[in-house]
């Protein structure tokens, strides 16, 4: 079983940003995401259609295999430890840490229902890992790392779980360009909102964007073998509406933006967002847009 020394967690400060807004920036996170838990069950079957290649390629590249002790950061509704429980078998365990308990609590109920009970899922704050030293063979994360205040904190808290030779392999979004799923909307919605232009090394989506750079990041905490690879995968919507409800439902950090709108601004904002699809619509008036991420993968130490 996965040894927890709560005791013995080596306890990093995060320079970069205060105490009390680096715990306001995580509370704010974890309600964010726990008002978006509903819906991420609700959209489960699409989610599983469109995402299963992440999935797919996260567990094949950080090396689970049967009996694997495999941890995975950033699991939301259950992505994708689900997968690599089913991948290890009983023989193995799965461990699971999110920051919002009401996503893991759908993760739990899907677990269940699948007979997985090698697999466990915790709230768990994951700039600080309370495991031992080499406690996994394998870790993953799915579109998590670029929303941490301190990733390469996380990397080295990585590296450190993992056994010798072990494999971690972690899923960030690409350059916005490359992302019409996203700007489509967010393009729109920058019209509506005063705030400033994003910091591009602030927690967001496409902080980790720009090909080597989390790479680059996996070799300074010591990982070697490093890996990229550009994955595009398309999400595919019967209507505009149907891609609004999808946005307004289940996008934490669109669904935070669409709620402080009036209801005359935000009927404004869902035309304007329709009018951007139409480069995007069929001739069935289905919307066919390109999501494209980096999968980044490493061993630690020589394999």
């Amino acid at each position: 079983m996965v040894s927890f020394a709560r005791n013995n967690v080596t306890q990093i400060k995060v320079d970069h940003m205060p105490n009390s807004e680096l715990e306001t920036y995580i509370q704010n996170q974890r309600r964010n995401w726990n008002s978006v838990a509903a819906a991420w069950e609700r959209w489960d079957q699409w989610l599983h259609k469109t995402m299963l290649v992440y999935d797919e390629l996260l567990v094949d590249r950080s090396g689970v295999k049967k009996g694997g002790r495999v941890l995975d950061l950033g699991s939301g509704t259950g992505y994708p430890a689900i997968r690599a429980a089913q991948v290890t078998g009983p023989d193995g365990e799965v461990v699971g840490l999110d920051i919002a308990e009401k996503m893991l609590d759908v993760a739990r109920r899907k677990a269940d229902s699948l007979g997985l009970g090698h697999i466990t899922f915790q709230r768990c704050d994951v700039g600080s890992l309370p495991f031992d030293d080499a406690s996994f063979d394998s870790v993953t994360s799915r579109f998590c790392l670029m929303f941490l205040p301190d990733p390469a904190t996380t990397l080295r808290e990585i590296s450190r779980v993992i056994s010798p030779g072990g494999g971690f392999a972690s899923s960030v979004w690409g350059a916005p360009e490359k992302n019409p799923s996203f700007t489509a909307s967010a393009g729109v919605l920058k019209e509506f909102s005063d705030a400033p232009p994003p910091d591009p090394k602030a927690p967001g989506m496409f902080r980790m964007g720009q090909p080597g750079e989390l790479a680059a990041m996996l070799e300074q905490s010591g990982f070697t073998n490093v890996r990229e690879e550009e994955v595009t995968v398309q999400w595919c919507f019967a209507s505009s509406d149907e891609y609004i409800s999808n946005l307004k439902e289940m996008a934490a950090p669109f669904k935070v933006m669409l709620d402080k709108l009036s209801a005359e601004d935000l009927a404004r904002a869902e035309e304007k967002i329709k009018h951007a699809l139409r480069r995007f619509e069929g001739d069935d008036g289905r919307i066919n847009l390109d999501a494209t991420s980096l999968v980044v993968s490493g061993v630690k130490g020589h394999a």
